[in-house]
């Protein structure tokens, strides 16, 4: 008989999986000229990230103290800064001596997306009426977000095509004598004919927006491996035979999707 932790972690492992996959669809749909489309592939991601990597925490914490749960108060003390979580399971898996390679640092990209999404998380989310209110502290998310996703833009769209992108930018406002200036997404008036290419060059970044947050989601799946096999040989050890900790894997699979996988999917959420 499967014990109450059990279906807890799995139901949480499936919440995680859910808002994951929802973050995958939604950011395959984003169109950077409608901010609600934006608005839920950021919530999706934030709230799937946390979730997976406090999976983690509890897993690992049930290793260490012979299968016992953190504290509500160990859990809140994390909070909800993704950069936190994330460092603390790098230097887990670094305990582990899983791949090191795959987790980033720095100027990264994958890493100024968990900046991102942290401090979405952390307080940009009510951007909108904080800034209504008088008490905006927090950057615009909207307007940081259109900088990064160029960023993935620039890195994976060969600059080849962007050149063509941006003449047919150029064909297409010239048909239409648009040759005054429009407000971009970040705020800033800018040519027409530049708001064009912008927004075509970002839809045509959407599946790399995808891959950037699969990058950042696959260490997790060995991650989770391990500390769950680690998990079930306690229970072993202890003689339990109603499991524990579910086989977390089970829930992730396409944290190990490829990139054509990406490029040909937009639809994630019937998939999995």
């Amino acid at each position: 008989m499967l014990t109450p932790k059990f279906y807890l972690l799995a139901q949480e492992c499936d919440l995680a999986k859910s808002s994951l996959l929802g973050a995958f669809t939604a950011f395959s749909y984003l169109d950077v000229n409608r901010t609600g489309t934006m608005y839920s592939a950021f919530f999706q991601a934030a709230v799937g990230l946390e979730r997976l990597m406090k999976l983690v925490v509890v897993i690992d914490h049930n290793v260490k103290h012979d299968l016992d749960n953190p504290t509500n108060e160990q859990l809140k003390r994390i909070g909800h800064d993704l950069i936190v979580l994330y460092d603390r399971c790098s230097a887990l898996a670094g305990e582990l001596s899983l791949t090191a390679s795959e987790w980033f640092g720095g100027d990264s990209l994958e890493r100024q997306f968990l900046v991102f999404l942290s401090t979405f998380a952390k307080g940009s989310r009510y951007y909108n009426l904080d800034t209504i209110s008088g008490g905006g502290k927090n950057p615009d998310p909207v307007k940081e977000w259109v900088h990064l996703h160029q960023r993935i833009a620039e890195t994976y769209i060969p600059y080849k095509a962007r050149v063509k992108l941006n003449e047919e930018a150029i064909e297409h406002c010239d048909s239409l004598s648009a040759f005054g200036f429009q407000r971009w997404t970040d705020g800033q008036y800018i040519p027409a004919v530049d708001v064009c290419y912008l927004t075509w060059v970002c839809e045509k970044a959407n599946p790399y927006c995808v891959w950037t947050l699969v990058r950042i989601l696959k260490p997790f799946y060995q991650l989770l491996d391990v500390l769950c096999a680690q998990a079930h040989a306690i229970e072993v050890q202890k003689g339990i035979d109603d499991p524990i900790v579910p086989y977390a894997t089970e829930f992730f699979p396409f944290l190990l999707t490829s990139l054509d996988s990406v490029k040909q999917r937009k639809n994630w959420t019937r998939l999995f």
